[in-house]
């Protein structure tokens, strides 16, 4: 039967805490308004609209894949769930590697 080592509990427990406090800290920032994340940074144009559908058209001077990727999201998606933050993008990605892409949105 092997003995737990109460090392490794507290160190279980130390990091939990320190990520409760990150939780919380961020949470606060948010309540207050400070540091809101800003979502959706890449370069886009609309080039369609029928009322909350839309489809956008990201810039990209380089690109080497051709025809375009078009990624249509769900209803209860939204559309800057590929591009988070600059630097944490999949459309950022996709762009780097010569895509030009389509993004629909539905409702």
């Amino acid at each position: 039967m092997a003995v737990p080592n109460p090392l490794s509990a507290v160190d279980r427990i130390r990091k939990e805490v320190e990520r409760n406090s990150l939780r919380a800290r961020n949470g606060i920032k948010m309540v207050a308004g400070v540091g809101k994340p800003k979502v959706g940074a890449t370069p886009r144009d609309v080039v369609w609209r029928n009322g909350r559908a839309r489809l956008f058209r990201y810039r990209n001077d380089d690109v080497r894949y051709r025809p375009p990727l078009l990624i249509v999201f769900s209803l209860v998606s939204k559309a800057y769930i590929l591009d988070l933050s600059p630097g944490n993008s999949f459309i950022e990605h996709l762009l780097r590697e010569g895509l030009r892409r389509l993004s629909a949105r539905l409702g």
